[in-house]
């Protein structure tokens, strides 16, 4: 999981940064119908309420020294945002620019792609924080795929996964991604010699090769 963090806390930063530099006149963005669509902005509250301000002390002295904000900056709020509520955020930006600056800060020219790949990896991250097998893990959609990630006409499998973690963690740290995938190379030799394990990792798992 340290790895896929690296990956979230990159990915928050930069859209804080892109977008928070991009409409200085609008602090709290993430709540306003020039930047953010009108449909997020109507569910936020399911979010940002009275629990959520309580339970994150950074959000609850903003509140008691700005008492007239409905909602903290958007640097102070989105630190407190789950993985995949970030990349709703970044889903729900309204102009196209925004989101191909970011998306092609990790090579990947169109936000539609962009957004596959990182819909599975929060998929990947949902699915560890509650302790669910990974042995026969498949996504429910196709990743769509970009020239530089090969998927071989199996883009549903955990295999495929990995394949995105490692491309995304490569645009960050090199270094990061070298060592999730011998780390992963480490553990599957393992096993070599224990047969059923071996079947599951070649079979479920489809991981043949990294």
């Amino acid at each position: 999981m340290r790895y896929i963090n690296r990956i979230e806390i990159n990915f928050r930063t930069k859209l804080i940064y892109y977008v928070s530099n991009k409409y200085k006149s609008f602090p709290a963005w993430f709540a306003d119908s020039a930047v953010i669509s009108q449909n997020f902005i109507n569910n936020i509250n399911k979010f940002y309420n009275q629990d959520f301000i309580r339970n994150n002390a950074l959000i609850k002295r903003h509140h008691a020294k700005y008492p007239n904000d409905i909602y903290a900056p958007a640097w102070k709020t989105l630190e407190f945002f789950s993985f995949g509520m970030i990349l709703k955020i970044y889903k729900n930006l309204i102009e196209d620019d925004i989101k191909e600056e970011i998306s092609n800060l990790y090579d990947i020219k169109k936000p539609k792609k962009f957004i596959s790949f990182m819909e599975t990896i929060v998929l990947v991250t949902n699915t560890c924080a509650h302790s669910a097998v990974l042995f026969d893990f498949n996504t429910p959609k196709g990743i769509l795929s970009i020239p530089e990630v090969s998927f071989e006409r199996d883009n549903h499998s955990l295999l495929a996964c990995i394949k995105v973690i490692a491309y995304i963690l490569r645009k960050i740290s090199p270094s990061r991604e070298k060592e999730m995938l011998d780390s992963i190379r480490s553990t599957l030799h393992k096993h070599n010699e224990n047969q059923v394990i071996n079947s599951i990792i070649q079979n479920k798992m489809k991981i043949f090769e990294l």
